[in-house]
């Protein structure tokens, strides 16, 4: 079962990701070299190696380079987008998590907005809306979801009682309540 989700996950992100690129590598004529970078090493390489091979198959002038940062966790793999990005290196196409962590490469310029794409290719109509709005900044879509994750915060409600401080609704009040600390 687990094999099987990852194999779905990772058909949708690598198509995904080559829709993304074939608007790029469509205007070449010569061959072209793609470096795709992502945090999925371990089982999950192997199957997204598959599918970049079989779409330089099919369309043979593009070679898709797959660079993994894995078991690293987020620290890691921002540090080296941003040491990449930063020395004129960054990959041409990359995984990012949704929120702050993207913000840095979007208002650094290493992000493009892909409304063109989902206009293009109708991805309004397929995609589930609050998992693209995640994706926005300033107004604009940078990324396309691959995945959505629901987390919970849990609390005692007897030291919120003891302290006589109301239970936060929005994260903005969470917030207000850790800078007081």
């Amino acid at each position: 079962m687990k094999t099987k989700s990852w194999n779905f996950r990772l058909t949708v992100v690598v198509l995904t990701l080559l829709i993304m690129a074939i608007g790029a590598v469509q205007s070449y004529a010569a061959p072209i070299t793609l470096r795709v970078m992502t945090v999925w090493g371990g089982e999950a390489k192997p199957y997204l190696d598959q599918l970049f091979a079989e779409y330089s198959k099919v369309n043979p002038n593009v070679k898709i380079v797959h660079e993994v940062t894995a078991g690293a966790g987020a620290a890691t793999y921002q540090e080296v987008l941003q040491t990449g990005f930063g020395a004129g290196s960054g990959p041409d196409v990359y995984f990012e998590w949704s929120g702050e962590l993207a913000g840095y490469f979007i208002d650094s310029g290493f992000a493009e907005p892909l409304e063109p794409y989902y206009e293009k290719y109708g991805w309004d109509e397929i995609l589930i809306p609050w998992a693209v709005e995640a994706l926005k900044r300033n107004g604009k879509v940078y990324g396309v979801p691959m995945s959505t994750h629901g987390m919970t915060f849990w609390y005692r409600v007897d030291l919120f009682e003891e302290l006589g401080v109301e239970v936060p609704t929005t994260y903005a009040e969470f917030g207000g309540y850790l800078r007081k600390g």
